[in-house]
């Protein structure tokens, strides 16, 4: 199974951050670029730019090396924050839902991403959302592990 390892940094020695399956983070994404669309108009442009990095991401271009590029879009706390705030809004949309999210919602959630295994797949909110903190407590440099630390994956 193809995973990731998500961080902030793939510049420094051995980066802190977590390890995901690639099918999950895809789904991770495809959530974040919808809370991002609705976002008010006329927000910057590294918004945009980050935001079509997420929906490449969402379809599966980067199979094992799934990134976001946090150290080009996140260079402040200002923009770090309105990332976390649209985390967060996504979190919540994932909450409202059911405690699993079903094949179909998956096909229609992931546009343009037409592989045949989200039909088949069904994924678990309470496993979404923990991807979801993870992320946070990256962001919010709360995470400690790097990446040759011995540890499971999401």
């Amino acid at each position: 199974m193809p995973s990731s390892f998500v961080t902030l940094d793939f510049d420094i020695d051995k980066p802190i951050g977590f390890w995901v399956s690639d099918t999950l983070f895809e789904v991770v994404c495809a959530y974040i670029v919808l809370e991002i669309e609705e976002l008010p108009q006329g927000i910057a442009a590294w918004v945009s730019e980050m935001k079509e990095l997420i929906r490449f991401n969402s379809l599966g271009y980067f199979p094992s090396y799934m990134h976001l590029d946090f150290q080009k879009y996140l260079i402040n706390q200002e923009r770090t924050e309105l990332f976390l705030k649209v985390i967060g809004k996504t979190k919540l949309r994932v909450e409202r839902g059911h405690d699993t999210i079903s094949g179909q919602e998956l096909i229609s959630l992931m546009k343009g991403n037409e592989d045949s295994i989200w039909e088949r797949t069904d994924i678990y909110k309470k496993t979404l959302m923990k991807a979801f903190s993870f992320l946070e407590l990256l962001l919010a440099g709360q995470l400690k592990t790097r990446v040759g630390d011995r540890v499971d994956y999401w």
